[in-house]
């Protein structure tokens, strides 16, 4: 539930909501925090273009502030959205939308383990008015025409996402038995095998940098880091020998000499989320293949007991 107040001096909006025990402040300046019963209007509106707006309306680019009140609050860390607000003195944590507009909530993480999750919170622009019908970018206008546009686009779209090796899933809200899971392995044997073997003759690889040290005549690339991490490691200059082949080098180092330098090599690995996701893919067949065998192995033997 939400509650509206003031502070003293009239220019600052708390709104508070109660959550599991807590109190969750929302504060800002006046007139960039708003309530949607407060704008003619707006639910006339948005009912009308058949759109829902969040009841507390902030606006992008003006700082937040955040208090939780409650016995033995310890907060770890504090979430509008997916982003991390910033911690400030007195237990206030502060945060600004940036280039955001649409629904966020705030997510504050207690230190025990719980999370405290706020409705939803309508993020508008200075851009896009709640209270002038008139302006080509009244928020509820513009906020229906691009969500027809988005359907639109999707809908119209020449091609259907897919892959040789989907599969179509459903979710569940139980976790299944194992005579459910043997039952899928068991239908989906043939494909799981052919997919895998698409994927082994054929894994999905990714170019990435990795760097090492290496000695100088090793070296085929030099790069800014190159240098930067020539002076950021001096442990690998050493004074250098009048009849070194590079004696020119140690007038711009000081008479120094680099014995190792860094660089970066172009690699192609096996190793990204799509294959680890493979592998974990994998590990999970063969964790539930040993819990099925563990317990044909138990019901014979409660079969010889009995």
């Amino acid at each position: 539930m939400r509650e509206l107040c003031l502070n003293i001096n009239d220019k600052e909006r708390k709104v508070c909501e109660r959550k599991d025990g807590f109190k969750i402040i929302l504060q800002g300046e006046k007139e960039y925090i708003k309530l949607t019963e407060e704008i003619s209007n707006l639910k006339e509106t948005c009912s009308r273009l058949n759109i829902n707006i969040a009841e507390v309306i902030v606006q992008e680019w003006k700082e937040l502030w955040v208090y939780v009140k409650g016995d033995s609050v310890e907060i770890d860390e504090v979430y509008f959205g997916e982003k991390k607000a910033d911690r400030k003195p007195n237990g206030w944590w502060a945060f600004t939308f940036q280039n955001f507009l649409g629904k966020s909530f705030i997510r504050v993480k207690l230190k025990n383990g719980q999370e405290l999750i706020t409705d939803p919170i309508e993020v508008v622009s200075s851009k896009t008015p709640m209270d002038n019908e008139r302006d080509p970018l009244y928020y509820p206008r513009f906020l229906k025409a691009l969500i027809d546009s988005l359907i639109e686009h999707i809908v119209s779209a020449p091609f259907d996402l897919g892959s040789p090796t989907e599969f179509s899933t459903e979710e569940y809200a139980q976790p299944p038995s194992l005579i459910s899971i043997l039952h899928v392995l068991t239908q989906n044997a043939d494909n799981i095998i052919q997919a895998l073997r698409t994927i082994w003759h054929n894994p999905y690889r990714k170019l990435t940098t990795e760097g090492k040290w290496i000695l100088v005549n090793e070296a085929t690339n030099v790069d800014v880091d190159t240098i930067l991490m020539m002076f950021h490691h001096p442990e690998y200059l050493h004074q250098s020998d009048s009849g070194s082949p590079l004696r020119n080098l140690p007038n711009k180092l000081r008479r120094y000499l680099p014995e190792k330098i860094f660089e970066r090599h172009v690699v192609e690995t096996l190793d990204n989320p799509e294959n680890r996701f493979i592998k974990r893919f994998m590990d999970l067949i063969l964790y539930f293949c040993e819990e099925l065998k563990k317990a044909k192995i138990i019901g014979k033997r409660l079969s010889l007991i009995n």
